[in-house]
């Protein structure tokens, strides 16, 4: 009787040892400014989404270094010649007509290439590199990572990536809500020499 007695009062701690791991792990969540669950995935699968400036590097380190994330994101945006939302010369916006088209800053385009036209612009962002793929006419996903590492690393080899839905709301305005860390494959697209694969794009 002891016995049971004993195995009881233990299955009853280790439960609720385990409920209270469960609440300070939503509790984190909230700390770490969580928004919800990307349910077009299978559940078992679960893809975090976060504003950009909860996740993706933009401290005083990364401006330094030059992979200052949000300031890159911030640019493609609202570049007052280039930007999504410029009415000047949208050049991201002509090159990508339809669902699926992808542009890669360091592609040759009108002007020079995107790498030129946008990082340049910020010693913040210098050291990244960013492609740019059409899901709709009002959503746009932008995968920025390091450019080193597309440099560095063999094809193939998975590397660290952030992906951030840009989207265009009913006033036409172009904004960034949710970003996401994750990793993608480098290879050689034929249009640029080195770039990823963004169809391998997952989430970390």
């Amino acid at each position: 009787m002891i016995r049971l007695f004993k195995s009881v009062l233990v299955c009853g701690l280790l439960g609720a040892v385990l409920s209270i791991s469960g609440v300070m792990a939503a509790w984190q969540y909230t700390n770490n400014h969580f928004l919800s669950v990307d349910a077009s995935l299978p559940s078992n699968v679960p893809v975090w989404e976060y504003k950009p400036e909860d996740i993706v590097p933009d401290d005083e380190e990364a401006s330094k270094d030059g992979v200052n994330h949000l300031s890159l994101i911030d640019i493609i945006l609202n570049h007052k010649t280039y930007g999504l939302n410029a009415t000047h010369k949208p050049i991201i916006h002509n090159y990508l007509k339809k669902p699926g088209d992808i542009v890669y800053c360091d592609q040759k385009v009108s002007g020079g290439n995107l790498k030129h036209l946008f990082v340049e612009y910020t010693y913040k962002s210098e050291q990244l590199y960013f492609v740019i793929t059409k899901i709709s006419d009002t959503e746009y996903h932008c995968y920025t990572l390091r450019y080193t590492d597309i440099k560095a690393y063999a094809i193939g080899t998975e590397i660290e990536v952030y992906k951030t839905k840009m989207v265009c709301g009913e006033d036409g305005k172009w904004t960034a809500p949710v970003s996401y860390y994750g990793y993608a494959k480098v290879n050689n697209p034929g249009t640029v020499s080195r770039a990823i694969d963004i169809t391998t794009w997952r989430n970390a």
